[in-house]
């Protein structure tokens, strides 16, 4: 009798952002005494100089590719996501950026456990904007990897 398991671009998009949260929730220091400072979008209501820094983790975008499956019996899916970091000093802009890095390096097994692989990462960007009166510094983390799922056979 044959398994049948629904994979959907969905349940990968929200597994593999899922992972990522975790990891950087579980070990980045939150610079501010209370509250939340990690967003999956851009807080709109964060007017405030004291809301800096936060970190937005947009959702993850699955590459539009035919999937197949090889004799392994696994399924290899294409992502890319990015990790922004907003901060009003360049500084600390800068120090969170490196933590960013380093621990989703560090924690490569952990999401590795959850299926992601992160395979590289692409080339960053960066920009200044004005949200208000307060010049806010911006730095894009962007990543690739593939979301892995093992499939049971007949």
């Amino acid at each position: 009798m044959a398994l049948t398991t629904t994979i959907t671009k969905a349940k990968i998009a929200t597994r593999a952002w899922n992972l990522i949260f975790k990891t950087l929730n579980d070990n980045l220091t939150n610079p501010h005494s209370t509250g939340k400072w990690i967003y999956s979008a851009y807080p709109e209501d964060k007017i405030d100089e004291s809301s800096y820094p936060l970190i937005v983790i947009p959702p993850v975008t699955i590459e539009q590719v035919p999937l197949t499956m090889g004799k392994t019996m696994t399924i290899n899916v294409p992502i890319r996501f990015t990790v922004e970091v907003y901060s009003t000093k360049t500084d600390s802009l800068d120090e969170i950026t490196d933590d960013v890095i380093d621990e989703l390096d560090k924690h490569y097994s952990t999401t590795r456990t959850g299926n992601l692989f992160i395979l590289g990462q692409d080339p960053s960007t960066s920009d200044t904007f004005w949200r208000g009166d307060i010049r806010v510094h911006f730095t894009g983390i962007r990543y690739s990897g593939e979301f892995t799922f093992e499939c049971a056979g007949t």
